[in-house]
């Protein structure tokens, strides 16, 4: 379970309108996933999903204390 939280959270900061298209690092070591944009819609596509994970407009730029979470519509693998 460890493993599967790491893969799913990238280092820093960051807002929505942040996220640029591309492969990013995530804090599991020799992972990343890879980001896509088209219009409002942001896509995130683990190493092993066959379609990519889709934020939720309604569930983004979720604020912590120390942090940012935006929900996706699946596991990332």
């Amino acid at each position: 379970l460890a493993n599967t939280l790491r893969y799913h959270i990238l280092s820093g900061v960051t807002f929505g309108n942040q996220l640029q298209p591309g492969s990013v690092a995530t804090l599991l070591t020799n992972n990343r996933v890879t980001i896509n944009r088209s219009g409002n819609t942001i896509t995130v596509r683990g190493n092993r999903n066959s379609t990519p994970a889709t934020l939720d407009n309604r569930l983004r730029d979720l604020v912590a204390p120390n942090s940012v979470a935006h929900v996706i519509d699946q596991v990332l693998q």
